[in-house]
Parts: structure tokens; C-alpha cells; sequence
């Protein structure tokens, strides 16, 4: 093998690992960003569940939520593919990385890269024998064996398999929950918000005019979110007299 193709084949080679750190990092981004983007919609939606924000997180705060979940995503593309990907592998580099991999190069292959780039003193024989050396075992050597596939295929998995999860999620929940979590993501300021937990319905009419002493009858049924645990809280009052309050016993 001549000398410059020993520099083009550690090249390539370089090349190699730059598209497989890429594609480790996509993997790797791809998980994150479905991870933030349910970590985001779940907070909005556990602060209206716990009734700490009702109806949802306030326009700011979804907005701010919003931009840390993005910010989260963007450090996350510089980190795991940009950088891979504007990186550049000198052949002094990857013939120390190969090295490391396959002891029977000695230090041959990166002393093969430093005598041709650079005018090293010593020897012209010993400097040829060296050069010969390293490409005879580069050819002896499969260099598609130095990157272990398997680290890709896992994080290939895991982000197909956060896809899948994010779409069965988006189903499950139903067409309620999508239109409120797209209305807020789209419109954070100004998105519709979560639909009440618990919904109560009166049966029958209470009248308008009642007389002194006479019980006033009040039904109410839990449509939606009906739990034994709940309690119902009425709060009325006589003309401009002043509010009272009673909890009503649930019915047998």
C-alpha cells in the first residue's frame, strides 16, 4: 500500500467515526426531546390535576416551561451531534485510536503519520521499514471491527421505542387531552386549558321562593370524577344575608 493511501484509508476511517458519533447522538437526541416534551405537558397538567393552577400553568409559565424544555433540547443537539459532526480527526488522531485497539501496530501507524506529514530526523531505511510495517498490517487489518455497532443499535431502540411511546401515549390519552396539550405547546400564552376534573350536575330545580322554615331539597350528581373520597361543598345564603356553608351527605 503506497503512503498517501494509508492516509486516505485513515481518513475514511475518521470519517467513520465522525457519522457514528452523529448517529449515537441523534439517537441520544431524539429520546430527549420526547422525554422534554412529556415531562413539559405533564407538569402543565399535574399543576391543573392537583388543583395548585386550575385549568393549567398561567400563560407565562407555560411559556417559560416551554423555553426550558427547549433550551434542554438545543444543549442537548449541540452536545450529542453539532459538535460530532464539525469535528475533524487529524490521521495522527485515529492512528492512535487504532493503535489502542490493535497492539500489533506498536506505535508503527502513528510514527508512519508523523514521517509523512513532518521532516522527522533519523534513519531514511528505518523510516521506510516503518512505513512499510504500518501498511502492511493496516491491509492485514479489518478496520470496520474498531467501532462496536451495538451502542448505536441501543440508542436507535431507545428512540424508536420513545416514538412508539410518545403515539400510544397521544392515543391513550384521547382527543381531549391532545387538543389541549397542542393548543398549549402551539400557543403557550393563550392555549386552551385542561377541562375540569370533576364535573357536578344538579337534579331537578330548586325554586326560586322559599318560605320561612321550609326545607329546601338540593340533588346533585358527580357526572365526572366521582370518588368516594369526594365531598361536596354548597354555598348559599338568604337574600343579601351572608354566605353559609354545608357539605352535603352522600346518598346511599
Amino acid at each position: 500500500m503506497p503512503p498517501t493511501a494509508l492516509l486516505e484509508k485513515l481518513h475514511a476511517t475518521g470519517q467513520k467515526v465522525r457519522t457514528y458519533a452523529v448517529a449515537l447522538g441523534t439517537g441520544r437526541l431524539i429520546a430527549a426531546a420526547v422525554a422534554a416534551l412529556v415531562a413539559a405537558v405533564f407538569i402543565d397538567w399535574a399543576a391543573h390535576a392537583t388543583a395548585i393552577f386550575p385549568g393549567g400553568l398561567p400563560g407565562p409559565a407555560r411559556l417559560a416551561l416551554l423555553l426550558a424544555a427547549g433550551v434542554v433540547v438545543l444543549l442537548c443537539l449541540v452536545r450529542w451531534v453539532a459538535r460530532p459532526a464539525l469535528k475533524t480527526y487529524a490521521p495522527g488522531d485515529v492512528a492512535g485510536w487504532i493503535e489502542e485497539r490493535f497492539p500489533n501496530f506498536g506505535d508503527s501507524l502513528r510514527s508512519t503519520v508523523n514521517f509523512l506529514s513532518a521532516d522527522v530526523p533519523g534513519s531514511r531505511v528505518m523510516k521506510e521499514r516503518v512505513v512499510r510495517q504500518a501498511a502492511e498490517a493496516i491491509q492485514q487489518t479489518n478496520l470496520a471491527t474498531i467501532l462496536n455497532p451495538r451502542p448505536v443499535w441501543y440508542t436507535s431502540a431507545g428512540a424508536v421505542a420513545s416514538l412508539a411511546a410518545l403515539i400510544v401515549l397521544a392515543v391513550g390519552v384521547g382527543p381531549g387531552f391532545r387538543h389541549v396539550a397542542g393548543s398549549w405547546l402551539l400557543h403557550p400564552l393563550s392555549g386552551a386549558q385542561w377541562p375540569k376534573s370533576v364535573q357536578i350536575a344538579m337534579e331537578g330545580n330548586v325554586p326560586q321562593r322559599v318560605a320561612v322554615g321550609d326545607p329546601v331539597l338540593v340533588r346533585l350528581k358527580l357526572t365526572k370524577g366521582d370518588r368516594p373520597s369526594r365531598r361536596v361543598l354548597v354555598r348559599y345564603r338568604y337574600d343579601n344575608g351572608p354566605w353559609q356553608e354545608q357539605v352535603m351527605e352522600r346518598a346511599s
